[in-house]
């Protein structure tokens, strides 16, 4: 069983989330506002971030406590690493998952310090 889940942003040549069989794959989340704008604090992007992915992860019949994996792209590691594992161990804090933390130039907006893509098992039917 294959079933994508489309964000709320038509026209992009993406879905939110996929849902292949038993696991669910989401696309890169990054921390912006809904009408766009982009928090200078690094957590509220984090929060943001993992909102979506909760919502997004429920809907393909999962949630944050079935990730397994999570890639995780910062801008700048020596500044926002401690953030990010303060934010892993209170969002993951009974299942913490794999993680692989990669530092990049640049995101697609300069204020984008974050993003994470998630890889969870699914628990249910997908909109049970």
């Amino acid at each position: 069983m294959l079933k994508r889940f489309p964000g709320p942003r038509k026209g992009r040549p993406y879905v939110a989330v996929v849902r292949a069989g038993d696991m669910v794959y989401t696309a890169g989340y990054t921390g912006f506002e809904t009408d766009g704008t982009v928090p200078e604090d690094f957590g509220a992007q984090v929060r943001l971030i993992l909102d979506k992915a909760r919502a997004n992860l429920e809907r393909a019949g999962s949630s944050l406590d079935r990730v397994v994996s999570v890639t995780v792209y910062l801008t700048d590691q020596e500044r926002d690493r401690e953030a990010l594992d303060a934010a892993f161990r209170e969002a993951f804090a009974h299942a913490p998952p794999a993680r692989a933390t990669v530092e990049v130039k640049a995101l697609s907006d300069p204020a984008k310090r974050v993003e994470m893509q998630f890889v969870a098992h699914a628990d249910r039917v997908a909109g049970e």
